[in-house]
């Protein structure tokens, strides 16, 4: 009985006088018929429908199921922190400014501001000046604001 060398990936890549052709062992390609491979008739409409219903998935639960992208979600959560960031420093700001000394005065001078602009106004009294900070959140004066005067 004649021993069988071993097989290396490259030795393959031969021209056809090589030790590994297909006459010389038999046994490596007899497995190996991608030409001849034949599907029965009932897997090339079931493979369409596997593909179709994929498709179709994709499409319905990005469109109506709520599925979003790993970027989608790092910026609505984002979004909600800085949400809730606002939201506790405007719990600040409105205290700041109802204990400021003349606090009912600049309430009134407040009122009398057009909307759209009295975030200056909080901004410029330094009660959207968060401790820690050198700068007012303007953010931070806008939802003052609107807590102060509704």
């Amino acid at each position: 009985m004649e021993s069988i060398p071993l097989i290396r990936s490259n030795d393959f890549r031969k021209n056809e006088e090589s030790r590994y052709s297909k006459e010389k062992v038999p046994f490596l390609f007899e497995n190996w018929k991608a030409d001849k491979i034949e599907l029965p008739a009932e897997v090339k409409p079931a493979l369409w429908g596997v593909a179709g219903g994929a498709v179709a998935a994709i499409v319905i639960g990005f469109t109506w199921g709520g599925w979003v992208t790993g970027g989608t979600s790092e910026t609505r959560a984002v979004d909600r922190a800085e949400s809730a960031v606002v939201a506790a420093r405007t719990l600040i700001c409105v205290d700041n400014f109802r204990h400021s000394p003349d606090a009912e005065a600049n309430l009134a001078s407040l009122t009398k501001i057009d909307s759209y602009d009295r975030h200056t106004f909080i901004e410029k009294g330094g009660w959207a000046t968060m401790p820690g900070s050198k700068e007012p959140d303007q953010a931070v004066a806008r939802a003052c604001a609107a807590v102060l005067v509704p």
